[in-house]
């Protein structure tokens, strides 16, 4: 796992890691600060989640937190620091996954069919994206 630190104010821009490093059982990635937590499974057949769902209760969201996960292909990604310059790159392949907090991140795709999932917190204006980003 890498854990991207801030050069400004010293918090978490992003996490690294991939799939090949998950431990068994269940590991977040986050802490209850933190927007966006990420559960990272590992079991052996036969292992069951109890099931469950989420109870409704008002939260407060005041940034968007992403999750870029590669499925396929590679992209090297980069993360931002809060004054637009690059604190980090790193090459994303089959399997890993970047957890972006704070900053920004901007990636270029270096293998052709690439298939990726971005996950982030809603709600998210997809006909209108520069409310809810700007360019770097």
């Amino acid at each position: 796992m890498r854990e991207i630190i801030s050069k400004i104010d010293s918090k978490k821009l992003a996490i690294i890691d991939k799939d090949d490093n998950f431990d068994f059982g269940l590991k977040f990635y986050g802490t209850k600060e933190d927007l966006i937590q990420v559960g990272a499974f590992r079991y052996n057949n036969g292992t069951k989640l109890r099931a469950h769902r989420h109870i409704d209760r008002e939260r407060v969201i005041t940034k968007t937190q992403e999750i870029l996960i590669v499925l396929e292909g590679k992209a090297v990604v980069d993360i931002y620091d809060y004054d637009g310059s690059i604190a980090y790159t790193d090459t994303l392949s089959s399997g890993m996954f970047c957890i972006v907090y704070h900053g920004g991140v901007g990636y270029l795709v270096t293998n052709d069919n690439t298939k990726m999932l971005e996950v982030k917190l809603g709600d998210y204006c997809i006909t209108n994206d520069s409310e809810d980003r700007e360019l770097i």
